[in-house]
């Protein structure tokens, strides 16, 4: 019901005895999106094994009818609290009167649904909270009203998690911009809290899980795949993640997956540009590209791109120094690497053939220069992936695209992309080899009066890259996900900055199909009632 596969706890090391690795089992230790294609419904076995008793054993198999549904349970570390009013005053007190009447920890996920339920976009004065108890809203409240009672006109941010439109107004969301990013920004489980909670993002994984690769695994398995016990097997699945291949399409999935979410969530864009491969999701975001096109050419860019680099094995370093210097240094050393990339003002992404790039490591050490080499398999919008180009092409050419209904931005350019079918394909396999004009890109998307930036997929790097090109500039970028942080409470974050900047959506499909959790201030409990737990 829930399309979770629930995990087995406190398992360090399995019993070399068992032989699991030989067997068609295996242990999993931490809950995972249960995925699957459309060959059959999920179906479990359960057994309950008695000690010196009986054993039962039972088969289910999952309902996909639409009658008698019964409503999901969400687990989240956290929850999202949002509240307006028409004056800072009525806001204020609202905030006294929050959590009147709650005792214990019962109702929290009750009180954060009423909230989101009530909340009004349209009203000017807006605050967001994000909280993980009744204790910690507390005192994120104490420190938000202190700080409107200081400044009510002001828009505030604060790093422990609320936002503040103020009274003036001057906090404004202009046009909205979404970012899709490329590779290197993968990373293994990358989206599977969003995936566990909502079905929006779970059916794009298992629309996903009907690609055919040459290998014959599935791109979930890629992603979410079997828990392991040593660090040597996790760098393994790691690496396998980094592989041109499986990157892109799994980038991508994790990225539609999140867009399937905005879309249904109501929140739409004024325009939408990529990094690198996330070119290709902003077409599909603007219609120039089906769901099932679109995972067709994610797919086959990354099994070209891979077959090219076979020959030349080839790498990408961030290097972090003003561009126009550096590329003079390059044309000085003759190391035979090119700008792939230019990010922003103070970050450029060099590329070629993995000893050039070494050699130029070597003068970036002596000459006191940082760099950072990036997490991919290949070099990316260099000569050494030039080869995929023309391929890539002839694929296009049978590839359906429609002329996009929003603006999208692209890279080779840092302008439109033209509207076209024809020349749109000519630009999108082109983009392969030619470097990447990401700060002239978000400039440009600035110019036309873009101030919000939402990162929509895996990381945080486009939004910290936007926040490096516009610098002091008026502008918000946001990232739905964090690395490292649960993906429930990015997701809060990111909708509640998007809410407080006064961005409409129906916060109520966040809650679609879960189960309603009753309003305990209404819970009157009989004068006998004993609590029963494991220890009674």
């Amino acid at each position: 019901h829930h399309k979770v596969l629930p995990p087995t706890i406190k398992v360090d090391q399995p019993n070399a005895k068992l032989e699991v690795e030989s067997s068609p089992f295996y242990i999993n230790t931490e809950a995972r999106p249960w995925v699957r294609n459309g060959d059959h419904p999920r179906r479990a076995g359960v057994s309950s094994f008695g000690f010196g008793g009986s054993n039962f054993h039972v088969t289910l198999e999952e309902y996909t009818g639409r009658e008698h549904a019964k409503g999901r349970f969400r687990v989240s570390p956290t929850e999202l609290f949002l509240l307006s009013s028409e004056t800072p005053e009525q806001l204020l007190a609202q905030c006294g009167g929050l959590i009147e009447g709650f005792n214990g920890e019962a109702g929290f996920q009750f009180l954060a649904r009423e909230t989101q339920l009530d909340f009004l976009s349209t009203e000017p004065v807006r605050l967001s909270i994000v909280a993980k108890d009744f204790e910690d809203l507390r005192t994120k409240l104490e420190g938000a009203m202190a700080a409107i009672q200081r400044a009510p006109e002001k828009a505030q941010r604060s790093p422990v998690g609320w936002s503040y439109s103020g009274s003036r107004g001057d906090d404004e969301p202009g046009q909205i911009a979404f970012l899709f990013p490329g590779q290197g920004s993968q990373y293994v489980g990358m989206g599977a809290d969003l995936a566990k909670a909502f079905a929006d993002v779970q059916a794009i994984w298992d629309e996903a899980a009907s690609l055919d690769f040459e290998s014959g695994r599935r791109l979930h398995e890629i992603v979410y795949p079997i828990p392991v016990f040593s660090e040597e097997a996790r760098a393994l699945q790691e690496a396998t993640l980094r592989a041109t291949e499986w990157a892109q399409p799994a980038i991508g999935t994790t990225s539609l997956g999140y867009l399937n979410l905005l879309v249904n969530l109501g929140i739409t864009p004024d325009c939408v540009g990529g990094h690198s491969f996330g070119e290709v999701t902003a077409l599909h975001a603007a219609g120039s590209l089906d769901r099932k096109a679109f995972f067709n050419v994610a797919r086959k860019r990354g099994e070209l791109m891979a077959e090219a680099s076979e020959m030349f094995p080839g790498a990408m370093t961030a290097v972090f120094h003003d561009a126009e210097t550096l590329t003079q240094l390059l044309i000085q050393w003759d190391t035979g690497v090119v700008v792939a990339n230019h990010n922003g003002p103070g970050q450029v992404v060099i590329s070629g053939i993995t000893s050039a790039i070494e050699s130029a490591e070597s003068r970036f050490e002596r000459e006191g220069i940082r760099y950072r080499r990036l997490p991919v398999s290949t070099a990316f919008h260099s000569p050494v992936v030039r080869p995929a180009a023309a391929p890539f092409q002839s694929y296009l050419d049978h590839i359906h695209m429609a002329s996009p209904w929003l603006p999208v931005y692209a890279n080779s350019t840092a302008s439109l992309y033209p509207t076209v079918p024809a020349a749109m394909r000519e630009t999108l396999a082109r983009q392969i080899a030619r470097p990447v004009r990401f700060e002239e890109q978000i400039e440009a998307m600035y110019a036309a009066g873009v101030r919000t930036f939402v990162e929509v997929g895996p990381g945080t790097v486009l939004a910290n890259l936007v926040n490096s090109c516009l610098g002091d500039q008026p502008h918000l970028a946001i990232a739905l996900d964090r690395k490292g942080q649960h993906g429930l409470t990015s997701l809060w974050h990111a909708l509640g900055q998007l809410a407080v900047l006064g961005v409409p959506m129906d916060l109520a499909r966040l809650w679609e199909n879960i189960a309603g959790e009753a309003d305990p201030r209404l819970d009157k409990a009989p004068k006998l009632a004993i609590e029963i737990s494991g220890v009674n």
